[in-house]
């Protein structure tokens, strides 16, 4: 009985002793450890946040556009007629001839609805309105009657464009938009002039439509500065009328809210116009009818 206690005691120790040393070790290798960073476990590294989808590329450009603005244009016209079967012409400058103006604000709207990234339709409208009183310094022409020197006529020339297109951006990125357009536009024009002490009058409409392809340019600086152009150029044939049509915008537009832009830029039209019968529009004379102006653009772009 004795040796079995004794044999007890000695396995009780034993085991305090195995308990001691692997206490001790492992206390060793964890000062070890402080001790050389180098073999000290390494934190478990978090994953990177997973970053949102990119947005399409077409978000930045706007769905809905809507242009208010007018331009301060200058004026140069011309009416060049001459009777049936003459050689020589009478040229007739408005201006001059008739007092009308060659400065003159001329209103402007455009808007714009994009469907899809690189589909939009376009509508815009612009125009020019004068009308004088004026003495004559000069006998002129129009429609076969002669206004003679000195009479006191009242005239008036008024031009309109209406355009309707749909364009289609062939390149897009983030920063630019590059565009091709086909539209029709019609041209209209209202030339009247009158003579009290005369008792004779003219008044002559003209509604043009021009098929009308172009080019559209956006460029964004920044998501709030763009470079705005717009050229569209014809060659119409239509109503005894033969000519060339041509119109070139440009604005450098800035937003200065999230759904308000003011631009101020140019705006340049050419319209020269052949007739080539003798009826409709002045009657039985032949002639060209040129307009030309350009101006200082400036407007407000409401958008979504």
């Amino acid at each position: 009985m004795f040796f079995s206690v004794l044999r007890r005691k000695a396995c009780l120790w034993a085991f305090i002793g195995l308990r001691g040393a692997t206490g001790a070790a492992l206390a060793d290798e964890s000062a070890a450890q402080q001790a050389d960073p180098a073999t000290a476990q390494q934190p478990k590294e978090k994953a990177p946040p997973e970053s949102p989808p990119a947005a399409s590329e077409g978000l930045l450009w706007r769905r809905f556009e809507l242009t208010f603005g007018a331009a301060y244009s200058a004026i140069n016209s011309e009416l060049r007629l001459s009777k049936k079967g003459q050689a020589a012409g009478l040229a007739v400058d408005p201006e001059q001839a008739l007092g009308l103006s060659s400065e003159v604000i001329t209103p402007e709207v455009w808007t714009a609805f994009r469907f899809g990234d690189r589909h939009r339709i376009e509508f815009e409208y612009s125009g020019s309105y004068r009308t004088a009183t004026e003495t004559l310094s000069r006998d002129i022409v129009i429609n076969g009657f002669t206004y003679s020197l000195n009479t006191t006529v009242h005239s008036v020339m008024d031009v309109e464009f209406f355009e309707l297109g749909y364009v289609y951006s062939f390149y897009q990125d983030k920063q630019m938009d590059f565009g091709v357009s086909l539209g029709v536009e019609v041209l209209r024009t209202h030339f009247a002039i009158e003579s009290q002490g005369l008792l004779h009058s003219d008044n002559e409409r003209t509604n043009v439509p021009v098929p009308l392809p172009g080019i559209t340019y956006d460029y964004a600086f920044y998501p709030n500065l763009w470079v705005r152009q717009r050229v569209d150029l014809a060659y119409l044939t239509a109503n005894h009328w033969s000519g060339l049509v041509s119109r070139v915008y440009m604005a450098l537009e800035w937003a200065f809210t999230d759904h308000v832009a003011v631009g101020l830029g140019g705006s340049f039209v050419w319209a020269d116009s052949h007739k080539s019968s003798n009826s409709g529009t002045f009657g039985d004379l032949t002639g060209e009818v040129t307009y030309h102006t350009s101006g200082l653009l400036l407007y407000l772009n409401f958008f979504w």
